[in-house]
C-alpha cells in the first residue's frame, strides 16, 4: 500500500523449470586470469605446510538477448573448488567467479582454460570452455 512494493528475498518459480517457456540461453567465459594467492592466518598456513592456496578468477556473462541461464554450473578436472556454483545469470549478466586449489599449480588460468566445462538448465551437458583469445595472465 501506498506505492511500496513488497518482494521476495529468494527466488520464485511458479512451474516446473521444465515446463517453462524460456528463451534460449548462451553463457559463455569472457576471460580467466591468475589472482593473487588467498591470505590465511598463520596457523592455517602452517598446517597447510605454509602453502598459500592459488586462484583463478573466471569472467562469465549470459548473452544479451538471449533468456535466463537458470542453475550456471561450474566443472573442472583440477582439483579444487569456485567461489560460487549454481547460480542464475540474466540476460546480458556478468559474474566473477574464483576457482581456488591447495596445491601451488603454476599457471593454474591456462589449466582451467583447458578442462573447464559450463553447463546450465536448458543447456545439461558440459560444454567445453572457448575463448576468443587466449586468456590474460596477470601476476
Amino acid at each position: 500500500r501506498g506505492g511500496t512494493q513488497l518482494t521476495a528475498a529468494g527466488d520464485a518459480f511458479f512451474t516446473p523449470f521444465l515446463r517453462a517457456s524460456l528463451a534460449s540461453a548462451t553463457v559463455h567465459v569472457s576471460a580467466i586470469s591468475n589472482a593473487e594467492p588467498m591470505r590465511w592466518d598463520p596457523g592455517y598456513e602452517a598446517a597447510q605446510g605454509g602453502k598459500l592456496q592459488t586462484r583463478a578468477k573466471i569472467q562469465l556473462q549470459a548473452n544479451k538477448g538471449g533468456g535466463v541461464a537458470l542453475f550456471v554450473w561450474l566443472e573442472t578436472a583440477v582439483k579444487g573448488h569456485f567461489s560460487d556454483n549454481d547460480f542464475h545469470l540474466i540476460p546480458g549478466e556478468g559474474r566473477e567467479v574464483y576457482f581456488i586449489c591447495d596445491d601451488t599449480i603454476e599457471n593454474l588460468s591456462a589449466r582451467l582454460g583447458q578442462t573447464l566445462h559450463v553447463r546450465h538448465l536448458h543447456e545439461p551437458s558440459p560444454k567445453p570452455v572457448k575463448l576468443q583469445s587466449p586468456p590474460p595472465h596477470i601476476s
